[in-house]
């Protein structure tokens, strides 16, 4: 098993499948510390997840080979550090975990970083396949994935350059937010703020394209 980052959504089984099935598990060299102790969660986080068991996992190598598979592990930073992508190269499979969620997303945390997120999209792009399928963490598949991540992308991009130009009209965070999204997403007070339109004009501010 491959945990693709250290958020609790995608670590909370790690104990029962090592200790019930001996199943072995990896992880990004970042992530593997970070697994095996107890983690700072919000309240929503507490409420939907709860606590992960701290687990050992052993350092994700460069390459995975199953019986009937080979899967490439591609880094791809920005919605954390230490984020990886599975790549089945024959298959044209990328198992992109959080790194894209939809062409347009309206709220991000407040750790994500869109140029990153975006550079690790074009590398995804890049990637020497006849086609790129995109099997989401929010159980979607994408059958073309190269044109939802461009999509995604111009759209990263078109933001950042549209929120510094309101910032230098001297609109603040929060009027730019409203300008740009009309509102702020109801996700903002479920979570605490965590999952906001708010701190995706932050991060669109702060990128560097």
């Amino acid at each position: 098993a491959v945990n693709t980052h250290y958020h609790e959504d995608h670590i909370g089984a790690n104990h029962l499948l090592k200790q019930k099935f001996g199943i072995e598990i990896f992880a990004p060299r970042e992530s593997v510390p970070l697994i095996n102790q107890v983690p700072k969660l919000y309240p929503y986080q507490e409420m939907v997840w709860g606590y992960p068991e701290p687990t050992e996992v052993d350092c994700l190598p460069e390459k995975i080979e199953t019986g009937h598979f080979h899967l490439d592990v591609v880094e791809t930073p920005g919605h954390c550090n230490g984020h990886v992508a599975l790549v089945e190269p024959e298959k044209g499979w990328c198992f992109s975990a959080d790194l894209f969620i939809s062409e347009k997303p309206r709220v991000i945390r407040p750790e994500e970083d869109i140029a990153g997120i975006t550079r690790s999209m074009k590398k995804l792009v890049a990637l020497e396949t006849d086609r790129l399928i995109l099997f989401t963490s929010v159980g979607n598949v994408v059958q073309d994935g190269r044109n939802a991540l461009g999509t995604c992308i111009e759209y990263f991009e078109d933001l950042s350059r549209r929120a510094k130009q309101l910032e230098k009209k001297g609109l603040s965070v929060t009027a730019i937010r409203d300008e740009v999204f009309g509102r702020e997403s109801s996700l903002a007070g479920l979570t605490d703020g965590q999952f906001s339109s708010e701190n995706l004009i932050r991060a669109a501010l702060r990128a560097q394209m």
